[in-house]
């Protein structure tokens, strides 16, 4: 994603973002086990393997959060904030 720089100030996560990234990071994590054992329930003889359906899992995780992201900027949650470069000293 490309970020257009409104403010001053590097960026940091605001406490949405954090949320929000925790749960992308534990999604993948839980996929990394899931998908495998998903694709030999569901697909035991069509050669479903791991390194499959973990890829199907970490490009639907991708567009699940990229509509996740939409709907946060929507409602006008900030993921991203600028931090104040505060009074100069001097």
């Amino acid at each position: 994603m490309q970020y257009i720089r409104r403010g001053a100030g590097p960026l940091q996560l605001a406490p949405p973002g954090r949320i929000y990234f925790g749960a992308v990071i534990a999604v993948l994590v839980v996929g990394w086990v899931a998908a495998p054992l998903i694709g030999q329930a569901f697909w035991p003889s069509t050669g479903a393997t791991p390194t499959l359906m973990r890829v199907v899992w970490a490009l639907a995780t991708y567009y699940v959060f990229i509509v996740i992201h939409r709907v946060l900027k929507s409602r006008g949650t900030a993921v991203f904030r600028h931090l104040d470069a505060g009074p100069a000293n001097g």
